[in-house]
């Protein structure tokens, strides 16, 4: 179950880095009908849709979980895992010209007990510990572009 669980937490993160319409799909069969979503008990529908937004918010985004900060704890009696740890992220809005980067923390349940082999998250929390923000480059008006220097 570990070795599955961290495989499932880099496609997770894989996912999220990528094409918003993969990304959404994946984590449509990924969440439990029901999540303890950042404190909140959300259905599978509200979390993608959270994320969705997000995703429109930043359409371009790498997460990359810091391997020796990861953390995956077992329990075969309930068939569930805990992974958590540190990732960095990168997010840009080119249409807003934004740029967010920096640390959060991560943590997951995986449950195999609803979905044999395919685990489902049934819980997801994690806060951000460092953040910056700045302009992805300075705007040029589009007449001056074509002006003479």
């Amino acid at each position: 179950m570990r070795r599955k669980t961290a495989e499932h937490l880099v496609a997770l993160y894989s996912a999220l880095s990528g094409l918003n319409e993969e990304a959404l799909k994946m984590l449509g069969s990924v969440y439990a009908d029901s999540v303890e979503y950042y404190g909140k008990l959300l259905s599978r529908d509200e979390v993608v849709m959270q994320t969705a937004r997000f995703n429109e918010r930043w359409p371009l985004r790498q997460h990359k979980p810091r391997a020796r900060s990861v953390e995956i704890h077992c329990d075969v009696a309930t068939l569930s895992c805990m992974a958590g740890g540190t990732l960095d992220f990168d997010a840009r809005s080119p249409a807003r010209n934004e740029h967010s980067f920096g640390a959060a923390t991560f943590e997951y349940t995986f449950n195999y007990a609803l979905s044999p082999g395919i685990p489902k998250i049934t819980k997801e929390n994690g806060s951000v510990v460092e953040r910056h923000k700045q302009s992805l480059a300075p705007r040029i008006p589009v007449w001056d572009q074509h002006m003479p220097r």
